[in-house]
């Protein structure tokens, strides 16, 4: 099956502080501009653009004139983990929660750092962290899920996901993520169900229509396996694994599992 998905987050100062950057003919009160704010918000900026060393010069710059901005350390680290510096990402998130011990999204962005250096101990531990400064936190409790997940603790991964549906109704990825675990239990009955949830949510993603085509085949279902390995290459022209299990599906005496 196709791997599951994880989740990292953003952070924001203030409700009133906007996702974008000053105008460039705009002067910044001189309060504000000590602040770091103006450096922070173009960081944001750039880090939405993909433009990730402007993003860090940017944060960096903020920090410099106001060295108690956690976010600002936050989303840096966000910049060093999509760029592959994932010991300057742990430094880093390590100093906002320094600054702000509650910021549960530093410890869920921890977290996914950990995850994917695959140390599955040090993920759940921050993503406990995360839950336990805001235990309304969907995405910490689905990032719990894939931790545990990979140590094949699988119950407490299904009881992970539960939770985050609980809080997060609207998941896909958490019902996504179900199906996955449920189908490497062999429980392919909630495999489907939740795949098929996923496809409520969001029904133009490929892979939820292949993976719920490997779990219809698995279970003997093959023309609904057909249906949604179709469904995968209607939306994903490319998808190389779906066209061929539906050409080897299509096969006459078929009666292999992929």
């Amino acid at each position: 099956m196709k791997k599951r998905e994880i989740f990292i987050a953003s952070r924001w100062p203030g409700k009133q502080d906007p996702p974008f950057a000053l105008p460039a003919n705009a002067s910044p009160p001189k309060a504000e501009e000590r602040s770091g704010l103006p450096h922070f918000r173009l960081g944001n900026k750039y880090k939405e653009e993909g433009q990730y060393n402007r993003a860090i010069a940017e944060y960096l710059a903020a920090i410099r004139l106001n060295g108690h901005l956690p976010e600002a350390y936050n989303n840096l680290g966000i910049v060093y983990k999509h760029m592959g510096r994932y010991d300057n990402a742990i430094e880093t998130y390590q100093e906002a929660l320094r600054i702000n011990p509650n910021q549960s999204q530093a410890y869920d962005n921890l977290g996914v750092v950990y995850l994917e250096m695959g140390l599955n101990d040090e993920a759940i531990a921050a993503f406990h962290k995360a839950i336990e400064t805001n235990p309304d936190n969907p995405r910490a409790y689905h990032n719990l899920g894939a931790a545990c997940e990979n140590k094949g603790l699988y119950e407490y991964a299904i009881h992970a996901y539960n939770q985050a549906i609980q809080l997060g109704p609207t998941l896909m990825e958490a019902f996504y993520n179900l199906g996955i675990i449920y189908g490497k239990m062999n429980a392919f009955d909630q495999s489907i169900k939740a795949f098929k949830k996923a496809i409520e949510l969001t029904p133009h993603n490929a892979e939820v229509h292949f993976n719920l085509g490997l779990t219809y085949r698995k279970t003997g279902m093959r023309e609904e396996a057909i249906r949604e390995y179709e469904a995968a290459i209607r939306l994903d022209p490319d998808f190389a694994e779906a066209h061929k299990n539906l050409a080897l599906l299509k096969q006459k005496g078929d009666n292999h599992v992929y």
